[in-house]
């Protein structure tokens, strides 16, 4: 609880820090609403709020570098896009992320549950972008590794060679390493 509310502190003081940092380092940007980039700045705040670490550096330095992160990931992959670089997801705060039984889960939600691990949710969200690129059959061969099966039993399961699982896994985690980086 006392976490709670040092992070509801945090927000409630400093989210003008994301106007700051748009203003000032994201002037120029004409092509994006300033709504569409409060909100990826309100991301990249967030996540400053959740890994703050009050002994290393002021919070609104942290968050400062947090903010322009996000937001200068979201301009190069816009520019990207422009530029036909493939094909780029960008989510907003209210889409759904995480289809469970009872509820359906928010990225805002996801990202403001204390109770919840943001490390692995970001490595969610990004292998889910990643995912969306690969060709069925590179899905399929990548489903059924994380499962623990050997290339050689995907081969019998797909009517193919080790050999055939072996390239088009690489291929398919060739794919992957791009989307994250």
């Amino acid at each position: 609880m006392v976490n709670k509310a040092r992070n509801d502190c945090l927000v409630e003081e400093n989210l003008k820090l994301v106007h700051f940092v748009i203003q000032k380092k994201f002037p120029l940007i004409k092509d994006v609403e300033y709504d569409d980039l409060f909100q990826i700045g309100c991301i990249g705040f967030v996540k400053a709020a959740k890994g703050y670490d009050k002994t290393r550096s002021q919070f609104s330095t942290y968050a400062c570098l947090r903010i322009r992160g996000e937001l200068s990931k979201f301009v190069r992959d816009m520019t990207a896009q422009k530029r036909g670089g493939g094909k780029v997801i960008h989510r907003s705060l209210e889409e759904i992320v995480h289809r469970g039984d009872s509820e359906d889960i928010s990225l805002l939600q996801m990202l403001s549950d204390p109770s919840r691990d943001f490390e692995q949710t970001e490595q969610r969200i990004d292998i889910h972008n990643a995912m969306t690129k690969l060709s069925p059959e590179e899905k399929k061969v990548v489903k059924l590794r994380m499962t623990g099966l050997s290339q050689k039993k995907i081969g019998h399961i797909l009517g193919c060679s080790q050999v055939q699982v072996s390239r088009v896994e690489r291929r398919a985690y060739k794919v992957i390493g791009e989307g994250a980086g």
